[in-house]
């Protein structure tokens, strides 16, 4: 197997799955049109931001087929197949290799905390059902328990030979120069957060996969563009304005406020699935009087209607 390394701007992806299973083809090309002609280099699946914790397993698949076929080969699609059931995972991972995906991701087995051994043997045995697959872990041990340090994965990279990187999303600056420092510039080690974008890239980091991305790629994609071409000033200006957007976001209902400011760009994903909740009138209402208030402060549109590729 030949290791691909994840880098650049990834878009942490919404889940394109009705409630009743089903997938609007038009709307998923239009949104990987958009995030193509913004410029971002891969999409991530079925992540915190596509809500799979709360999906089935049959969900997932028809969300990485859907995102597949609607990306066709234009731009590389990362499958995350982790789950709390192993079987659940192993089988995840074996039908994203069989649809020819770039690679697939994984967050710990979670809920429980587990020894070094058993997660060892978890990956391992994970890694071994897509053989051909690169694989990228999910560190969030916020949200899984199980936490997923440098010093551990220089040791499980040497008994998984497919492990190629790690998004970390621990919040903890430190943490990530230690993963970039003790890991190499063979291993993809990308930037969880959409406030350290700016500090991944100045420290030489692989990249970052980004919540903010699935509705407002511009913003990303810009803090990579004007650090890359030497203009510090926007780049920085950028980087404020995603951390200050984080704070938006990161209200109740949670991902439902992304996919509102999709929507109001004119690409609308299913509702979230329960028990995840829609927004009321109120707090779309509100939300949108901070946009448009944010929109003026840092002189970026944040509302701009979608245009249709050509």
């Amino acid at each position: 197997m030949t290791k691909q390394l994840l880098q650049g701007t990834v878009t942490a992806a919404f889940n394109p799955v009705d409630q009743d299973g089903s997938v609007d083809q038009k709307m998923l090309r239009s949104f990987c049109d958009f995030q193509i002609d913004s410029g971002v280099d891969a999409l991530f699946v079925n992540g915190s931001t596509g809500e799979f914790a709360v999906l089935s397993i049959e969900m997932q698949k028809t969300a990485i087929k859907a995102y597949v076929d609607a990306a066709d080969g234009r731009i590389p699609v990362v499958a995350h197949v982790g789950s709390t059931r192993q079987d659940e995972a192993f089988d995840l991972a074996n039908y994203a290799e069989s649809l020819g995906v770039f690679g697939i991701a994984a967050v710990p087995p979670f809920y429980y905390g587990f020894d070094k051994d058993a997660l060892t043997t978890y990956f391992v045995t994970l890694g071994k059902s897509a053989p051909n697959t690169p694989l990228y872990l999910y560190n969030f041990p916020a949200a899984a328990r199980n936490d997923l340090t440098p010093q551990y994965l220089m040791e499980l990279r040497k008994v998984c030979p497919q492990l190629a990187g790690v998004k970390d999303t621990t919040q903890d600056y430190c943490r990530y120069v230690d993963y970039v420092d003790l890991l190499g510039s063979d291993f993809s080690s990308m930037m969880g957060s959409d406030a350290m974008y700016l500090a991944c890239m100045i420290i030489g980091g692989t990249g970052a996969i980004s919540a903010l991305a699935a509705s407002n790629p511009e913003i990303m994609v810009g803090i990579k563009r004007e650090y890359e071409a030497g203009n510090l000033d926007a780049a920085r200006n950028l980087q404020k304005l995603a951390s200050r957007l984080r704070h938006v976001f990161n209200r109740p209902a949670g991902q439902t406020r992304r996919k509102q400011v999709l929507a109001l760009r004119g690409i609308a994903f299913p509702d979230p699935h329960a028990p995840m909740r829609s927004l009321t009138e109120a707090e779309k209402a509100e939300m949108k009087e901070e946009l448009r208030r944010l929109e003026d402060e840092f002189s970026v549109p944040l509302l701009k209607p979608v245009e249709a590729s050509n």
